[in-house]
């Protein structure tokens, strides 16, 4: 096989959101004002989200911070930061 035909790896942006997520605990709260039972589910909602639009919203050209984001200082009480 020459060079220009072989196989390169592109990374999978819907897996990496997915992975990030998931390395993130459930237990622990990335931000401070929101409570651990209700980052459990945002969590899960986020998850979910990867698997059932995921595809979808990357073809559509999203970037993680698009669903995902919050601010960086202040977190879920600045709404107009944050992902969908």
């Amino acid at each position: 096989m020459s060079a220009g035909l072989a196989p390169t790896l592109i990374p999978n942006p819907v897996a990496m959101w997915h992975g990030a997520i998931e390395n993130i605990s459930e237990r622990a709260s990335p931000c401070r004002h929101l409570t651990p039972t209700q980052w459990a589910t945002m969590r899960e909602l986020a998850l979910d989200f990867c698997i059932r639009f995921g595809a979808g919203a990357h073809g559509r050209g999203w970037t993680a911070s698009q669903p995902f984001g919050v601010h960086p200082e202040h977190g879920t009480l600045r709404v107009e930061y944050c992902g969908g």
